[in-house]
């Protein structure tokens, strides 16, 4: 799809690939096989639908200054990653599970919950902000991996199952309330505020 495309399928699936380029905006509840992009884009969803995807797969590693925003609606996709790039998440996703991959730097304003299907891991391999009115719920286990940073600013919010920050990651958060864990590992490596 090109810069200012508007897709608009009419309540029909598409089982295929999309690769956006530029400004679109999807009109209606939408079905895609897989949504892509690797050269920075803004997707906008219509406000009260739903956009349901297989996969999703964003940025590469030629092209790490792209930005990437995706708001409006809500994002339902069996799996995702973000990888190389900025990253600005307006939207509400709910997925199976979620890769925050190598090379990323994520702003998270709308609410992403996954469920931990597939091996229940999602992970921070990179820069993940959680902004105010940002939530984070993770239903199985949240790693924050080496060289990854995980900030919750003042107002938002992260909740896992487990946790597990490793040796040369970073989680920065204001209070307690901000984060909930039923258990945690590597717990020397959180820095609070």
């Amino acid at each position: 799809m090109k810069d200012g495309a508007v897709l608009d399928l009419g309540g029909v699936e598409y089982k295929g690939t999309i690769t956006v380029e530029g400004n679109v905006t999807i009109k209606g509840d939408t079905k895609i096989t897989e949504l892509k992009s690797t050269t920075g884009c803004t997707i906008t969803i219509e406000e009260g639908k739903t956009l349901t995807l297989n996969n999703f797969a964003f940025g590469k590693k030629e092209n790490a200054s792209a930005k990437y925003v995706i708001k409006g609606g809500t994002v339902v996709a069996n799996y995702g990653y973000f990888q190389h790039g900025e990253y600005e998440l307006r939207s509400n996703f709910e997925t199976g599970y979620m890769y925050y991959s190598f090379g990323s730097n994520i702003t998270l304003y709308g609410t992403l919950h996954s469920e931990g299907s597939g091996d229940g891991l999602d992970y921070v391999r990179g820069n993940l902000i959680i902004a105010e009115g940002g939530k984070s719920i993770h239903d199985r286990a949240l790693w924050v991996e080496k060289n990854g940073t995980l900030t919750i600013e003042p107002g938002g919010y992260v909740q896992a199952n487990s946790l597990t920050v490793y040796e040369g990651s970073t989680l920065t958060y204001s209070n307690d309330a901000d984060l909930k864990y039923n258990s945690v590992k590597g717990k020397e490596y959180i820095i609070k505020k």
